[in-house]
Parts: C-alpha cells; structure tokens; sequence
C-alpha cells in the first residue's frame, strides 16, 4: 500500500511540474511565449496572428509588459523572445541576438491647445530639471507653469528619454505614466508635457495632443528611418541563443516584408527586411 502511494505522488508531482513548464500564466499551452514592450505589444500581437494563419500548428503568446521585463525574461528562460522598443547597449548587443522589426521615436507631446511647437535639448533638460518652470519663459510659450511629466524608471520611453537628455528628470516630474496614460494625462492638462512612442501618439491620432519638433526635427516617418530625429530607435526581437524551430521561423516572419503593412498601420516605420531565406 505504501508502495502504491508513493507511485500515485509521484505520477502527481510529475503532472504538476509538466503543466507548469507547458502553460503560460492563462493555463494554456504554447509554443512561443513572447514577453516586452507595452507599446509594440498590440503590433507583436497581430504580427502573431497572421503567422499562425499560415503556421496553425503553431501558436505564439505575447505580454507586452514593458522592455526590461522582456530582456529578463529571456536571460532567465521564462520567455522564448523579448521584445524591445529601444536601442541595444554595447553589453546588451554581445549578451543577446537582435532582430530589427520596426523604427519608433520617443515623440514630446504637449496640449493641442499650447501654442509651443518645437523645443530643444536645452530647453527639455531646464524644465525636467526645473530650472524652467513657466512657458513664457519657452519660445512661442503663451505663460504659465508647466507640468513635465515622465513615464517609470524601468521603461524603455524612460530610459531613450534621459539618455537624450544626459540626465534624469527631477522632482519636478510628478507621477510616473504607464503606457497610453501619458497621452491621456497631455490631453486633460494644457500646461503638461510629456512623452511618449511616435506611434503611439500617432494611431489612433489623438485630437487634443500634439508632438513638437526636437532641436528643429519633427518625428516623422521620413526622418525616423535616417536618424534625422534625435529620439529614434529601434523595436527589436531578442533571443539568448541563437534561433532555431519556431523561433527561428517566427522571427524571420515578424522581420519580413509579409508583416510590413502591420508595422505601418500600427504607427511604426519599418526597419530593413533580414536577410536570408523567406519566412515560411
């Protein structure tokens, strides 16, 4: 009897651990799992649906929540690939692989109604570090306190952000804003500013917020792919090792002409097709 009871534990530990390691957080099983960036979720998202129109018997699970989370994911195995919405460091660049799938920009927005239309690097860095506290004091600034905001730490908006600015935004900055929060807290409060992803701001256009030009260069579709605008980046699949299976095959069709029509009406630009055999 004892012997029969440590078999049925057994049998039961082993269902236990296999369910865990074969489902995602749902209770359902994958294939792929694909965790990172909020603001390229949605378009990982659809790019997963169409390639499992032509792979049914593959299936692929995308959490978009947040970059950092995503390159975590992956060095620690709980994720198949990351998804990052922002330029590799030269550490980063050596650790993982990196597959280019679109161009975004961190875009600075303002109230539709703020008569401000472009800023500088300068004049970013004084009102995030709160030496600039009215817009009077901005070109084309109607007066009035301004209201920066920023968005987490943690985030790859942030992170692109400060790096531009060459510092971190002071107290100044009030409340993080998670995600489409930033646009909405721009759209209820005509002395804020903030930022956000170019395609964000951009699909679906929000129609009491408007992006500034940045040291003279608006965010644009034209300027994003060539750099011309100080905040471009790339969102980028990111493996551990180097991809095989469905890994492989998923991230030559996520990097392929087949999805670009997806990157454009998301917001995006596309990035340069990977080279190599085309995506099955």
């Amino acid at each position: 009897m004892a012997k029969l009871l440590l078999i049925l534990g057994v049998a039961v530990v082993t269902a236990v651990i296999v369910w865990v390691v074969t489902t995602t957080s749902t209770g359902e099983a994958h294939d792929l799992v694909v965790t990172g960036a909020y603001s390229a979720g949605p378009l990982l998202q659809k790019i997963a649906a169409r390639f499992q129109g032509v792979n049914p018997r593959d299936r692929v699970a995308v959490d978009g929540d947040g970059s950092e989370r995503g390159l975590r994911d992956v060095e620690q195995g709980r994720a198949d690939v990351g998804l990052v919405a922002r330029d590799p460091t030269p550490v980063e660049r050596r650790r993982f692989h990196w597959y280019s799938v679109a161009r975004d920009a961190v875009a600075v927005i303002v109230h539709a109604g703020n008569p401000v239309a472009a800023l500088t690097r300068a004049d970013l860095a004084a009102v995030y570090g709160g030496r600039v506290t009215d817009w009077s004091a901005l070109r084309g600034g109607a007066g009035g306190p301004i209201r920066p905001l920023t968005a987490p730490e943690d985030s790859a908006l942030r992170t692109v952000f400060d790096g531009f600015l060459g510092t971190s935004a002071g107290p100044s900055a009030g409340e993080p804003q998670y995600g489409t929060g930033m646009l909405e807290a721009v759209a209820d409060d005509p002395a804020a500013v903030g930022y956000a992803s170019f395609a964000q701001a951009r699909v679906p256009a929000h129609p009491k917020v408007e992006t500034v030009a940045v040291n003279g260069v608006a965010a644009s579709p034209e300027a994003i792919p060539v750099g011309g605008y100080p905040m471009s980046h790339g969102v980028y699949l990111v493996t551990r090792a180097a991809p095989a299976g469905i890994v492989d095959r998923f991230i030559r069709y996520a990097t392929s002409p087949a999805v670009q029509d997806l990157v454009r009406d998301g917001g995006f630009v596309p990035a340069a097709p990977r080279p190599g055999p085309p995506p099955q």
